[in-house]
């Protein structure tokens, strides 16, 4: 119930105030831990589990799992959306997200500027490109 879960999260705190040099590979077990055991002890479909599943997939993006990050986002959107509604906080936080790493982007430099175009498709074995923009906002390289 609540009191484990908190019990739990309390417990990864403190684990993680110990040692504060987590790289990003050490951040993603954690990551995944943390969201398997949510799973395990609240169900896939409680919010605090798809928030962990969110979680997980900023460590994925972080080092540079894309396609896995894109899946796991993918299926929490659906699941998010199909168990708690479309106006739900966590739905929206996951469809964000599914949305931000489909997006694929361009950059183009020059003498004087830098701009990010969004990448719509490649032609002609990927040596050319269709793209939009600019970008009013620049990309988050995070």
């Amino acid at each position: 119930g609540v009191t484990s879960v908190e019990g739990f999260i309390a417990s990864v705190k403190r684990d993680y105030d110990k040692d504060s040099s987590f790289d990003d590979e050490d951040n993603l077990k954690h990551g995944q831990y943390q969201y398997k055991q949510m799973a395990e002890q609240l169900g896939k479909h409680a919010p605090l589990t798809i928030t962990a599943g969110y979680n997980l997939s900023l460590c994925l993006h972080q080092t540079h799992r894309g396609i896995e990050t894109e899946r796991l986002l993918t299926k929490l959107a659906s699941l998010s959306h199909r168990v708690h509604g479309a106006d739900h906080e966590v739905t929206k936080m996951v469809e964000w997200g599914v949305r931000k790493v489909k997006l694929r982007y361009v950059g183009v430099k020059s003498r004087n500027r830098s701009e990010d175009f969004e990448l719509l498709c490649y032609q002609g074995d990927g040596k050319r490109c269709t793209v939009q923009g600019p970008l009013a906002e620049p990309r988050d390289t995070q």
